[in-house]
């Protein structure tokens, strides 16, 4: 987490959100309708046990309008394990990644969830 200019500290999730409008907003970067957006943080599970997770557009979101609720949460020790070589069809694939969603309400999570799986975290 970053922090803001008074010293608070700003939530991964919420600057997610805020530059994926950014960047949905200017045609130049996206086509409307497109892009894509992650963050990978930790979120506390249900037995209090902070888990590393992948933030990840839903598929169906606009990136110039997305909210909250556009983003899939999803396991990302469990995504790590499906990156090849592990040979997995795409139906099989789809199924996977909506077992790994810490959420049961979320949106589908892009089809691209799995590259951004892959690229190594930026500090």
């Amino acid at each position: 987490m970053g922090d803001r200019e008074d010293g608070t500290l700003v939530d991964p999730f919420d600057e997610l959100v805020e530059v994926s409008r950014i960047l949905g907003s200017d045609p130049r970067l996206v086509l409307h309708g497109g892009g894509n957006t992650s963050v990978k943080t930790t979120r506390r599970d249900v037995s209090g046990k902070d888990i590393p997770v992948l933030l990840v557009k839903g598929s169906g979101h606009d990136l110039a309008t997305i909210g909250p609720e556009g983003f899939a949460t999803l396991r990302l020790e469990r995504l790590r394990e499906l990156l090849p070589p592990t040979p997995i069809g795409d139906l099989e694939l789809l199924n996977e990644l909506r077992c790994a969603l810490v959420f049961a309400d979320a949106p589908d999570p892009s089809v691209e969830t799995l590259v951004h799986a892959l690229v190594p975290n930026v500090a």
